[in-house]
């Protein structure tokens, strides 16, 4: 699971997830598309609609974690500077 969002206190007024496996029902939203809905899609949009909880499937989904951070300041018209790096770049995982 790995997810970008944009905060406003304690407000996520955008942000990207992907889990796959997941569902998220949108309990928010009224008048979209999506409302009243079950997203079943590995990544998934949360948009800002008065109140937080309203998603719109993303296809294709995300599944690399560089591909769903720079899709994220795209789509929220941020500029990264300097060298984007894999979150775990330098590490090592462990064989459980």
């Amino acid at each position: 699971k790995f997810e970008c969002a944009l905060l406003l206190g304690q407000h996520r007024i955008a942000a990207l997830d992907t889990n796959p496996g997941q569902h998220h029902f949108n309990h928010a939203g009224e008048g979209f598309a999506w409302f009243n809905q079950t997203i079943a899609s590995a990544t998934h949009r949360h948009i800002w609609t008065g109140t937080y909880g309203y998603a719109e499937p993303v296809e294709p989904p995300l599944l690399d974690v560089l591909q769903l951070i720079t899709t994220f300041a795209q789509e929220c018209r941020l500029h990264l500077t300097g060298t984007l790096l894999h979150p775990l770049h330098g590490t090592q995982g462990d064989l459980l």
